[in-house]
């Protein structure tokens, strides 16, 4: 990937003959062809990698968010529990007044 980066600066020549011996910043088309070949494989596999990278985060998310649904969903039957029971003991010490006071 290094190459591929420090390639950025180059020019490519079309004819070799103007290239000279001593600079570094020139590519010959083959060079150039090359060189690209080469950045679209990596491309490819960055983008494959990515891919099942990002596939690895959904499916975790997924899960993530079903457990989290399961978690919510007991949450709130225990506390309707709760509540249900609450009034079950309210209403019978209203029940429990009302026929002490009756008497």
């Amino acid at each position: 990937m290094s190459r591929i980066i420090k390639a950025s600066h180059l020019v490519v020549i079309r004819n070799e003959s103007q290239l000279s011996n001593d600079s570094s910043d020139f590519l010959t088309p083959q060079e150039a062809r090359d060189l690209y070949e080469e950045t679209r494989v990596l491309v490819e596999k960055l983008l494959d990698e990515a891919k099942v990278r990002a596939a690895a985060v959904l499916a975790q998310a997924q899960k993530d968010a079903e457990e989290l649904v399961q978690s919510m969903k007991r949450e709130a039957d225990r506390k309707a529990k709760e509540i249900i029971d609450q009034a079950f003991l309210e209403a019978e010490k209203i029940k429990e007044n009302a026929f002490h006071e009756g008497m």
